[in-house]
């Protein structure tokens, strides 16, 4: 967890219904790794009107997922952003929480998702020419698995997500702003789900 390694807290079902947009988790995405943006910087990196930012980003900072730096701002107008939190733990099991939890829960793995997918039509149609074009890939699968298998499974993808995403990243988490000049970023996603109404039994 970098310099910082308290525990951090379990997103609240006001930040995971904040978060249930895939604009909302780009912007996510960039502030983990860097100390803090501006509006306008975001706005600019993430190809978004900035009317449009400043509409996500005040739904985040009220939700709590981010905050307001004004000592970092250069002038009244400027605003910068940064998160309070960086990572945003998500309790799957719902048993305990307020009402519309899982559904809140459920509204993020859509984003989710739906973030996946923008990502792969905009390399369709913005990447042509690119060197990098079409590297992405989607691969799907079923498995049957006990229990304690699909767990390891699960722990294996998380294990190879976060090895290659603290890569070229300082012990905090933030980008190197120094490096490779062929760094690019890519989205990575790890989806397990049990197969719910379909239960194998060997014959």
């Amino acid at each position: 967890m970098g310099a910082d390694e308290t525990t951090p807290e379990y997103a609240s079902k006001d930040a995971l219904r904040a978060m249930s947009h895939p604009v909302r988790i780009d912007i996510i995405q960039f502030l983990r790794h860097r100390e803090s943006a501006r509006a306008a910087d975001l706005a600019e990196a993430l190809g978004v009107a900035a009317n449009s930012m400043s509409y996500h980003l005040r739904i985040l900072a009220k939700a709590g997922l981010i905050e307001d730096a004004p000592e970092l701002a250069r002038d009244r107008r400027d605003r910068v952003w940064r998160m309070p939190q960086r990572e945003l733990p998500i309790r799957v099991d719902a048993e305990g929480q307020p009402d519309g939890y899982r559904g809140a829960v459920d509204q993020v793995g859509l984003a989710a998702i739906e973030w996946i997918r923008s990502g792969w039509i905009a390399q369709d149609y913005g990447g042509a020419g690119r060197e990098n074009f079409g590297r992405g890939t989607v691969t799907i699968s079923s498995a049957r698995l006990t229990f304690e298998e699909a767990q390891s499974c699960i722990d294996e993808i998380l294990a190879v997500i976060d090895r290659y995403s603290s890569r070229n990243r300082d012990e905090d988490g933030n980008d190197l702003e120094e490096g490779n000049p062929d760094l690019d970023s890519y989205r990575i996603a790890g989806i397990v789900l049990p197969d719910v109404g379909r239960h194998d039994t060997a014959s």
